[in-house]
């Protein structure tokens, strides 16, 4: 197994991007619409549009993140030492998921957001998650 040497700061470009990734790569197959279409993880870390962005190892470590903190549903992981995750079969997004999602997916909206975390220092997703919350508020409330 390789050896990876990754900075340990949640890329929250990388996160956000990789949500929309996988919420444009999942949904119900067009052949039995009665089945979901499932993702493995390595699908999202090699996806050239994605790769171009982020390295492989930053969108592995997102995705445990995104899992650990209950915005993905997953129907198989493997993991390994450690506790850390060889493999995911990544099934849906979370309600959790698709709340954040939500407050993040707009251009504007995230670019404030993102300023103010960078500013903040903010590196944890769930902290990150309460932030957009609040801030997604007050910019419905100014317009």
């Amino acid at each position: 197994m390789e050896n990876i040497k990754f900075d340990n700061d949640i890329n929250f470009d990388c996160v956000r991007d990789t949500l929309i990734f996988i919420q444009s790569n999942l949904g119900y197959e067009e052949s039995n619409p009665k089945h979901h279409k499932t993702l493995d993880w390595s699908k999202v870390y090699n996806n050239t549009e994605l790769s171009a962005k982020y390295d492989s190892v930053a969108i592995r470590y997102t995705l445990e993140h995104l899992y650990r903190e209950g915005f993905l549903e997953t129907s198989n992981s493997t993991k390994g030492k450690n506790d850390s995750i060889i493999n995911l079969v990544i099934t849906d997004i979370t309600f959790k998921g698709h709340i954040f999602l939500d407050n993040i997916q707009d251009e504007t909206t995230w670019n404030k957001i993102k300023t103010q975390a960078d500013n903040n220092s903010l590196n944890v997703i769930s902290v990150l998650e309460e932030y957009i919350k609040t801030v997604a508020v007050k910019l419905a409330d100014k317009e």
